[in-house]
């Protein structure tokens, strides 16, 4: 579980890092990150393009990947929140496939880009379902039922985020937040997760 719980914590600062490192070198990023949206820094022609595809999604990818698998090994018997952690890992495998694939901003194939919102699509959806059932088991995984209730707001926040989207015009820094919101779940997962998960 020890391996879990760096995991886990490697999720959210891999992620904080490789953005904000982003921003720092390149800070006229964050203002594009309003119209590009936290999911497209993979674009031809972007300064950072490189970077983005190895660290911001190829890395951070993988280690959510792996946090799931290990999840479900600990969780041992197939219950909800060994379920649940499956989710997760499909959730890394959407986020990892942002590297595989570059955007051309001047492009006019329309498949393309609908592939991509599949992804992202795909990505949140399997991190709303997952986070959900590890919650429905926390008792296999926390001690404080507080954490719970934590997880269950995150996904509720990640719900909300496509109902702004119907009410008013896309927002990136909105998207920006509600993904962070999500990376951060990690790092409290894995400070409050028992030492073993009950089976």
């Amino acid at each position: 579980m020890r391996l879990v719980k760096l995991l886990g914590i490697g999720v959210t600062i891999a992620y904080l890092l490789s953005f904000a490192t982003i921003f720092v070198m390149n800070p006229q990023t964050f203002e594009e990150v309003e119209f590009l949206g936290i999911t497209s820094f993979n674009l031809d022609g972007f300064k950072n393009q490189i970077q983005a595809e190895v660290f911001n999604y190829f890395l951070v990818g993988l280690l959510i990947i792996v946090f799931g698998v290990l999840l479900s090994i600990e969780s041992k018997t197939n219950n909800l929140g060994r379920i649940g952690s499956y989710f997760i890992s499909f959730s890394g495998l959407m986020w990892m496939s942002f590297s595989f694939f570059s955007l051309n901003p001047s492009s006019t194939e329309v498949v393309f880009g609908i592939t991509h919102m599949i992804r992202i699509g795909l990505c949140w959806i399997s991190g709303i379902v997952g986070l959900i059932l590890v919650s429905v088991d926390f008792r296999k995984y926390y001690q404080l039922e507080v954490i719970k209730w934590i997880t269950l707001a995150v996904a509720i926040l990640m719900l909300l985020e496509p109902v702004y989207y119907v009410i008013n015009d896309y927002s990136g820094m909105i998207s920006l937040i509600a993904w962070t919101i999500y990376m951060s779940w990690f790092f409290v997962f894995s400070i409050f997760i028992k030492s073993k998960v009950q089976t």
